[in-house]
């Protein structure tokens, strides 16, 4: 299963990218593969803000106690 990068791994990553490293070695450091990397750098050069992952899962319920009727 693909290891799915934090907010603040992402941001890492596009200032790394942005200081000169080569996303290979960024990718080794985050144990992912170099094209996820340079997915997020072509992203980050389109939109000029950090891609950031949608919560995965089951959607959670309201923080409302339920009522008994």
């Amino acid at each position: 299963m693909p290891k799915h990068l934090s907010a603040k791994a992402i941001r890492y990553t596009t200032n790394q990218l942005e200081k000169g490293r080569r996303a290979s070695v960024v990718a080794v450091e985050l144990g992912v593969m170099p094209r996820h990397i340079r997915r997020l750098r072509t992203e980050f050069r389109e939109t000029r803000s950090d891609y950031v992952p949608r919560l995965l899962g089951r959607p959670t319920l309201s923080r409302r106690p339920r009522r008994c009727i």
